[in-house]
């Protein structure tokens, strides 16, 4: 009786190895194929960024604009700030920021990195996005008194374009709007360096009705 028993237990301990194992393979695959989802494109559609302005005459007063630094392996910052007379609040503004951590490159080389605001839409544009970074970069960026009246706060989110598109998931702190004050808000949002991304990486927010 006692070696019956212990045959049995020997077998259930033996089965419930075997379960633990199932499970864990499942949960890496899990994990796996959550990781190639945020590498490939999530939504293969034309990419609609809000549109800045529902006045056409105001995008002929607004230009695109850039700054351009080099950064080395001490990391750094490029900063967009630029306001403008005009639209439904009266003046309107546009604020950018990419931060570039310590170490994001290695020691000895640097690189040009261009942040660029588009005049029409609300997106910004980051280049090299074919270069691999040690850390993805973080951006903030804000708008303020411009034109919600076609956004869709339910719908509202802030993402990638590789130009071609193809819609990329960003990681991000928190995206707002808010309609009383004409703002749009993502801070610490993710940038990730696809390699299948153009030349320049497209980010910005989308959630206008149909």
């Amino acid at each position: 009786m006692l070696e019956y028993l212990m045959k049995n237990l020997v077998m259930n301990m033996k089965n419930l190895l075997i379960l633990n194992l199932v499970l864990l393979f499942s949960v890496i695959a899990c994990n796996s194929n959550r990781e190639d989802e945020v590498l490939s494109p999530s939504i293969n559609q034309p990419v609609n960024f809000i549109d800045l302005f529902q006045d056409s005459t105001l995008i002929d007063s607004i230009k695109s604009f850039t700054v351009v630094k080099e950064i080395g392996a001490n990391g750094g910052t490029l900063q967009l700030e630029k306001q403008y007379v005009g639209g439904p609040f009266g003046s309107f503004s546009i604020s950018a920021v990419i931060e570039i951590e310590p170490g994001t490159i290695p020691a000895n080389e640097t690189f040009i990195c261009q942040l660029t605001g588009n005049n029409e839409k609300a997106c910004v544009y980051i280049s090299p996005s074919k270069k691999h970074f040690a850390y993805p970069f973080k951006l903030k960026l804000k708008y303020t008194g411009i034109d919600l009246q076609k956004v869709n706060p339910n719908i509202l989110d802030f993402v990638c374009s590789d130009g071609n598109n193809n819609l990329y998931p960003v990681s991000y702190n928190s995206v707002s709007v808010d309609m009383s004050t004409g703002t749009l808000d993502v801070s610490d949002a993710v940038i990730p360096y696809i390699s299948t991304m153009g030349n320049n990486g497209e980010f910005g927010f989308v959630g206008e009705f149909d």
